[in-house]
């Protein structure tokens, strides 16, 4: 093996047909001369946790953490709001589509819980979108949303609100 130090962390992923990948080194900033081991990362890919001794260490061994960058690929933000219709109850039957912006491909397709309105839609972070509400009978509405890079370390457990929306009836032509 390709290694740094006494230990080192290499990755593999499995593929399509359930085959691993050949196992690559992480390389530094993870991996150094050191032990590096107990790597460790979280479900959304942001952050790695993992002990080393490194100059700066307290013991014999610490914990470290590394963050990605924002615009890592698996960067992901959860972005909520409430879908109404013109009587102020849950448009259970709307259908939401978000759109990225800069690619004009449809993120996901959602629909609003039937006893709160509320939908939640899990997205790629650090683009703009656009979210395309259709409920027969109404209006469709559209409205544009901006994910800003953000930590996704520091805003763990927040999404991103939009306010509630309320349909409006589409009005017969005269």
């Amino acid at each position: 093996h390709n290694s740094m130090g006494g230990y080192d962390v290499f990755s593999s992923k499995r593929t399509e047909s359930g085959e691993w990948t050949k196992a690559e080194n992480v390389g530094y900033p993870v991996n150094t001369p050191n032990d590096d081991v107990f790597y460790l990362p979280t479900p959304n890919g942001q952050r790695v946790y993992f002990s080393s001794r490194r100059d700066a260490s307290m013991g014999q061994s610490d914990l470290f953490v590394r963050h990605f960058p924002t615009r890592h690929q698996q960067s992901m933000a959860v972005v909520s709001s409430h879908v109404f219709n013109s009587e102020n109850q849950p448009a259970e039957d709307a259908i939401i589509r978000v759109i990225n912006k800069s690619t004009n491909e449809e993120a996901g397709v959602y629909r609003a819980h039937p006893h709160t309105g509320k939908f939640i839609a899990i997205v790629p972070a650090a683009s703009e979108y656009a979210i395309n509400i259709e409920s027969e009978g109404y209006q469709t509405h559209t409205q544009s949303f901006d994910l800003k890079e953000k930590d996704d370390y520091r805003s763990k457990n927040r999404a991103i609100y939009l306010p509630a929306i309320t349909l409006r009836v589409i009005e017969p032509k005269e």
